[in-house]
């Protein structure tokens, strides 16, 4: 596979294409998702790899590689990098780069929606701090998430009447009148 890219490449489609695993593919999928010179092709070997499938060192090289890809890569390429980060890290990782990006000064969206959704399928742990801020998003008017934040909250959190009350307030939030 070193030899030549066209057979990096040609493997890659081999083994998403047909879907065979082995524990030599598997070494060569780490292979590349860790030492692989570009980010596109670590990229496709880490959509064939599952967590479990990584020795924790192995795990801590490719988180590393992926927060460096998300700080280095354009904007629209960094959710991506991010969903692979939350898919690869640890639960206490998870929350506290979840907080991370709620809590920066310049949010990007879409990275806060793909925290939503790992909320929402229960990837990620609930937590006070994770409720506390989605709140601060519920109660932004003028926030393209204001109703996945709100929507998060109701199906995923237990609320208190006052806390309903708080993020409804001036709203009619039947379920029916969230969509997305």
């Amino acid at each position: 596979l070193k030899a030549d890219p066209a057979n990096l490449t040609t493997f890659l489609e081999l083994v998403a294409r047909t879907g065979i695993k082995s524990s030599s593919i598997t070494v060569s999928l780490k292979d590349i998702a860790i030492f692989s010179g570009k980010d596109n092709e670590a990229l496709r070997a880490l959509d064939m790899l599952m967590p479990y499938e990584l020795s924790n060192a192995e795990n801590q090289q490719v988180t590393e590689r992926l927060k460096a890809a998300i700080d280095s890569s354009e904007k629209a390429d960094s959710p991506y990098y991010f969903s692979q980060l939350l898919r690869f890290s640890n639960s206490t990782q998870r929350e506290q780069l979840a907080l991370d990006i709620f809590n920066a000064t310049d949010a990007n969206n879409s990275m806060q929606s793909i925290i939503m959704d790992s909320i929402q399928a229960g990837t990620l742990d609930r937590s006070p701090a994770l409720k506390d801020a989605l709140f601060n998003i519920a109660k932004q008017e003028q926030s393209e998430l204001q109703q996945q934040a709100i929507y998060t909250l109701l199906y995923r959190f237990d609320l208190s009447q006052d806390e309903y009350n708080d993020i409804s307030r001036g709203q009619n939030l039947n379920i029916e009148n969230i969509r997305f």
